[in-house]
């Protein structure tokens, strides 16, 4: 009974320690997280905005005569150091002469876009404005920039030669008032002039900055007022795709009309693009020059992994198209490079993308497989064609009674050519089974989309056939291009693991086809998701789109002062969902890849991945709150309420938590171990959270909270090395040669393979039983997980070695003694 008490009063100690330490935690966390909130109330007033003082900065202090001196020549080194500050910087100077031409260029350009914009434009002609416009954007806030950087440079400089002439001037007329050496005020006066003479150089240096900076607005004031007239202008196309805009086809043909010649306007485009490849190539030749060296790097890579592929010599189809596509380094580096060139520059002049896509012919027709290039021979070239010839016609005016015949023919031919790819099942043939489906839908879409154009423009809704044809046709091209890309990338992908740089990586090594397949499917994703992004720009149907989702992702559900969105809820998600992901990738790098490079002690791994993964789901938790939107003053609030929650009414929970973080760092027990506790004895799986997994011998996984490990008696059998001791008894007759049995068993214990030699097996002679001499064999195993069955093989060693040596193994035996009783 006193033990019982004594036990109980024990455990009522511990608990109240718990809870006292967990209540400190508790308020710790809500001092820290409300301490943000009660700043900011304290720095509002009683309507909720922030109090305005008004700062007062200190009056100058005049020196003292005695510093004079000294402060003087400190002044003179601050002065002297702006003098870098006034030379003249090469890139500004560059920038003062072209910004001037600059004006009167975007004048120009603006008066003619409002002019074009006016009346019937193309959308490729409003994606010629838009990248326009935009890479006029680009250009100038980086003009505002570099002149932005210089100015404040040069304001902080007046601003600091402001205060030393104020200083100085207040010294001067409190040493003026006092009878001071001529000396002293002399060295006043130089110092003064000497800011003076500063002051004046950077008032001059700044004043034709400030000149060029109000051009630099006025360009931007252009810029925002052209984007304005081409948002415009969209705005109106996407109105006119509902609009009947011409007559009927019929009623053309029985009456035309004369249009205009297109000489006029392919002239002026013909001259447009010459200067746009020219402005193109002189403002972006370092990074020209930067895709040659990756295409010729590109080239050198593909033909050495070609070399490799040869020497494989497989024939799997795999590696047939695998060999095709590296057998042609040339399109193969070229069609990536050209890619790459065209993805990094979205606001290029059109004529450059023109140019790509002429170029990428070769590649595509060079690198598609031939199994599948005989099956989709007629939708590979007729796809290339009509891209080609859509391209053309886009260059006749926008009514031209011929550009409507043109692009009438096109939506037949693509629609024949679309129908009878759908019949004779190409398209599955072309990908795998996971994307044979999506193909297949994506061609029934051209077909709905292409029919909708044919009927638009017989019935005389030009627009919207114009729109819907290019948008087909450029992503049907669009889709070549990246399915050929996407070959390259898995080429080089499946030959380049097998490369003796890509084995040095041990994750890439144990688990090349788990690597290739994530890389590959990650890549895939990526590519889908452009192509239909591209296509929905296409159709001009990705604004909509986007805002139509950011409408709905944004819209609340009020709850009092609560508000959700859909939008917050998701992000809250995704953001988890990532967390998790990105945990769940780097303990897999530092698995294969980093831990087995160090030398760390045992268990020093796993505290380090099970932190980094207890820190990275803290942040992305954090950071999932914050993409919900929630006040972060009033979830701290919740936060000390949900802290007092943890303290009193989730103490089992925290104290299996904090538990875990002490396994963690103090590291008694870790994963591998083998660990007896509540006569329980299995090897340690898992260190969770809350609760450790325990696998026992028989198979069975038990589930122990991490507070039974920090506070029960837990025997380690492994933590500092795996080696297992194995007793084995032994009786033998009384009159048997003790020295004999000695030896014997010691060399039965030693002819066991799995017996370690350090130490020795070492044999006891224990006592005399009641009917045997004792006898006990003591052998070490570092084979532990293992030592039931190096038990078995000692024991059976050692009853052949004693069976051999003539020893005998007695039974108990009992004298019974039978007395008889007289009746």
């Amino acid at each position: 009974m006193l033990v019982r008490m004594k036990s109980q009063r024990k455990d009522l100690v511990v608990a109240t320690r718990r809870i006292s330490l967990l209540s400190l935690m508790a308020a710790l966390v809500v001092c820290v997280l409300l301490a943000p909130s009660v700043l900011a109330q304290e720095r509002t007033g009683s309507g909720g905005t922030v109090a305005e003082e008004t700062v007062v900065p200190p009056a100058p202090q005049p020196i003292p005569i005695s510093h004079i001196s000294s402060q003087a020549e400190q002044t003179a080194i601050r002065v002297r150091a702006m003098r870098d500050h006034l030379e003249v910087d090469p890139d500004i100077e560059k920038l003062e002469q072209e910004i001037p031409a600059a004006v009167e260029k975007y004048d120009r350009l603006i008066k003619n876009t409002e002019s074009r914009l006016s009346g019937g434009i193309s959308t490729r002609h409003l994606e010629d404005f838009q990248r326009r416009w935009n890479r006029a954007e680009a250009t100038v806030k980086q003009w505002r920039s570099q002149l932005g950087q210089r100015s404040n440079l040069l304001e902080r400089d007046l601003e600091t030669l402001s205060e030393l002439r104020e200083i100085w001037q207040v010294t001067l007329a409190a040493v003026t008032e006092t009878e001071a050496q001529a000396a002293v005020l002399e060295v006043i006066q130089k110092t003064l002039q000497l800011i003076k003479e500063y002051e004046e150089q950077m008032g001059q240096r700044r004043d034709p900055l400030l000149r060029v900076q109000s051009q630099v607005f006025h360009l931007i004031e252009v810029i925002e007022e052209a984007h304005q007239q081409v948002d415009t202008a969209e705005t109106r196309l996407v109105e006119r795709l509902t609009e009947f805009d011409s007559p009927p086809l019929w009623s053309t043909v029985l009456h035309p009309t004369e249009t205009q010649p297109a000489d006029e306007q392919l002239r002026a485009v013909r001259r447009q693009n010459i200067a746009d490849l020219r402005e193109f190539f002189s403002t972006h030749r370092s990074w020209l020059t930067v895709f040659g060296i990756f295409f010729l790097a590109g080239i050198a890579v593909i033909v050495a992994l070609n070399r490799r592929l040869k020497r494989l010599q497989t024939g799997d189809l795999e590696h047939e198209a695998a060999a095709r596509v590296l057998s042609r380094p040339v399109s193969s580096s070229l069609l990536v490079t050209l890619v790459l060139l065209m993805v990094s520059f979205p606001n290029s002049p059109r004529i450059v993308n023109e140019v790509g896509t002429i170029v990428l012919i070769l590649p595509l027709l060079r690198l598609f497989p031939g199994r599948v290039f005989a099956k989709v021979r007629l939708l590979l070239i007729a796809v290339v064609a009509l891209h080609f010839l859509s391209r053309f016609v886009d260059l006749l005016p926008t009514v031209s009674l011929m550009r409507r015949f043109f692009y009438l023919g096109i939506t037949v031919v693509a629609f024949a050519v679309s129908y009878r790819t759908l019949q004779r099942t190409s398209v599955a043939t072309v990908v795998v089974s996971v994307w044979r489906r999506f193909a297949r839908n994506v061609v029934k879409t051209y077909l709905v989309l292409l029919g909708t154009a044919f009927v638009a423009n017989a019935l005389g809704n030009v627009s919207l056939s114009d729109v819907v044809v290019s948008a087909v046709v450029r992503s049907a091209y669009l889709a070549l291009v990246l399915y050929t890309f996407y070959l390259i990338i898995e080429s080089v992908l499946s030959i380049g693991m097998g490369t003796g740089a890509a084995r040095k990586i041990r994750m890439v090594r144990r688990h090349e086809v788990l690597v290739r397949e994530r890389l590959l499917t990650v890549f895939r994703l990526i590519l889908v998701a452009a192509w239909v992004g591209w296509s929905l720009q296409f159709l001009r149907l990705l604004d909509p789109i986007v805002n139509g989702v950011r409408t709905v992702l944004t819209a609340q559900a009020r709850f009092g002062e609560l508000g959700i969105s859909l939008g917050g809820v998701l992000g809250f998600a995704f953001t988890v969902w990532l967390a998790f992901t990105l945990s769940r990738f780097i303990r897999f790098v530092l698995d294969e890849d980093v831990y087995p490079r160090l030398t760390l002690p045992r268990g020093v791994s796993n505290a380090i991945s099970t932190g980094l993964h207890y820190v990275i789901l803290l942040m992305g938790f954090l950071l999932a709150v914050a993409a919900t939107g929630a006040d972060l003053g009033k979830f701290a609030i919740l936060a000390g309420a949900f802290g007092v929650g943890i303290g009193f009414g989730l103490q089992s929970i925290v104290n299996n938590f904090i538990s875990g973080l002490i396994l963690i760092a103090e590291r008694p027990i870790m994963p591998g171990d083998t660990i007896e506790v509540n006569n329980m004895m299995g090897q340690v799986k898992r260190i969770g959270m809350r609760s450790s997994t325990i696998r026992t011998w028989k198979g069975a996984e038990v589930i122990v909270p991490n507070g039974n490990l920090i506070s029960n008696d837990v025997i380690n059998w492994t933590l500092s090395d795996p080696q297992r001791r194995i007793d084995v008894p032994v009786g033998v007759a009384y009159g048997s040669d003790v020295a004999k049995v000695l030896e014997v068993l010691n060399s039965a214990g030693a002819s066991i393979s799995d017996i370690l030699d350090n130490p020795a097996p070492n044999v006891l002679f224990m006592g005399f039983g009641d009917s045997s001499l004792d006898f006990e064999l003591r052998v070490w195993t570092a084979k532990f997980e293992g030592y039931q069955r190096v038990r078995s093989e000692v024991v059976v060693a050692v009853e052949r070695a004693l069976n051999e040596a003539g020893i005998v193994i007695p039974f108990p035996q009992r004298d019974l003694h039978v007395k008889s009783v007289e009746s």
